[in-house]
């Protein structure tokens, strides 16, 4: 499990103001990413810790994401 990712989409959710269907698909798909992205880090020697931090820090602020998301 990614550490902090429910709070990320909880944020990302909050700000999506999107159909239930696509918010689904949405959150769906940024956790796909997310946790593939999380076991690459933690590969290459990362704590799964470190490796979700990193990752998530790096999505960005989750408000942003979501607008970013909405506006595509």
């Amino acid at each position: 499990m990614v550490v902090g990712l429910v709070e990320y989409l909880d944020r990302v959710k909050h700000d999506l103001h999107l159909s239930q269907d696509e918010e689904s698909e949405v959150l769906l798909e940024l956790t796909t990413h997310i946790e593939e992205r999380v076991e690459e880090l933690t590969q290459t020697g990362l704590s799964a810790e470190e490796a979700s931090r990193y990752c998530l820090e790096n999505m960005g602020p989750a408000r942003l994401l979501a607008h970013d998301v909405y506006e595509a």
